[in-house]
């Protein structure tokens, strides 16, 4: 074998490892990418959600998610309690719309606030019947429609195996009516 002959080789096995390594990087920087997008996607959407839930307004749903009542009354509510509960009601109908709009997923969306707007919409619909709706017959209908796909989304994850969920009582989320 000349000299010659083992440059060839040498060269070709050097072309060949590097057409390797080029396709190899090329697959690593496409999965740096992917991530990257990943992370950026969900960077914005809990930048929307801090904006959308500021401190007022997870005061209020946790005030309204733990009243023992089934659901709210106008009558009952001072200016002030209106107000908050109209915030809200705002902030659940924006998300329901970012969903609506497919924004943001199911799968993004509902683990952070499907349990939520499920018991809220269904302590709130009479509230905003009578308040809300009287002149603008579709107002928060992006809430009602977070609270039904979040429902939905849940009914699906209890009937695919996760009922183990600490002091969760299936039943009850069943019986919610929405």
């Amino acid at each position: 074998m000349s000299d010659l002959d083992l440059a060839r080789i040498v060269g070709g096995w050097a072309t060949l490892v590097t057409c390797i390594m080029v396709a190899l990087g090329s697959l690593f920087a496409l999965y740096q990418l992917r991530i990257s997008a990943k992370a950026r996607r969900l960077q914005v959407l809990v930048s929307i959600y801090d904006h959308l839930r500021p401190q007022e307004i997870v005061e209020t749903e946790q005030q309204l998610i733990h009243d023992p009542s089934d659901e709210i009354k106008a009558d009952s509510l001072t200016e002030n309690e209106i107000r908050k509960v109209n915030n809200l009601i705002y902030s659940y109908q924006r998300l329901g719309y970012f969903l609506y709009q497919g924004l943001v997923s199911e799968q993004e969306l509902i683990p952070m606030v499907g349990w939520e707007s499920m018991v809220l919409w269904s302590k709130l619909k009479n509230y905003i019947y009578e308040q809300l709706r009287a002149d603008v017959p579709h107002a928060r209908a992006h809430f009602e429609y977070l609270a039904l796909r979040s429902r939905k989304y849940m009914s699906k994850k209890l009937d695919n195996g996760t009922k183990d969920i600490t002091n969760f009582d299936p039943e009850k989320f069943r019986s919610l009516d929405l």
